[in-house]
């Protein structure tokens, strides 16, 4: 059950059209998930910068959060090239706009239809 949040200073007018959901489904076939699993957050025209006074220059954060993606240090470092290479085909932008973070998120952390999942015990 991914969780996938943009936040970007670009408006949404300046990314393709459809750039979120088609970012889901690409994302999907990296994580090895089914994109009906992943919920999404875009979160554009804020004011931000990558340094101290750098707010004019394209930046777009991506935080991914993921039950079992991102649980070893191997499985992030084969999973990052591959997402920046979809951003970067997705969006025409420079590798440098894009930050990611990507973060193990336990499933006994999330709440669906009504409760938290939890696995059950072996």
């Amino acid at each position: 059950m991914p969780f996938v949040t943009v936040l970007t200073n670009l408006s949404t007018n300046q990314l393709p059209a459809k750039f979120m959901p088609n970012f889901i489904t690409a994302l999907a076939k990296i994580l090895n998930k089914s994109p009906d699993w992943f919920t999404w957050t875009l979160d554009a025209g804020k004011t931000m910068s990558s340094g101290a006074d750098n707010e004019r220059k394209p930046l777009m954060i991506v935080r991914i959060e993921e039950s079992h993606a991102f649980e070893s240090e191997a499985a992030t470092s084969e999973m990052a090239p591959k997402i920046f290479a979809e951003l970067v085909q997705q969006t025409g932008f420079e590798e440098s706009t894009f930050q990611l973070v990507m973060l193990p998120l336990p499933l006994w952390r999330i709440g669906f239809h009504g409760k938290a999942i939890v696995m059950p015990k072996k």
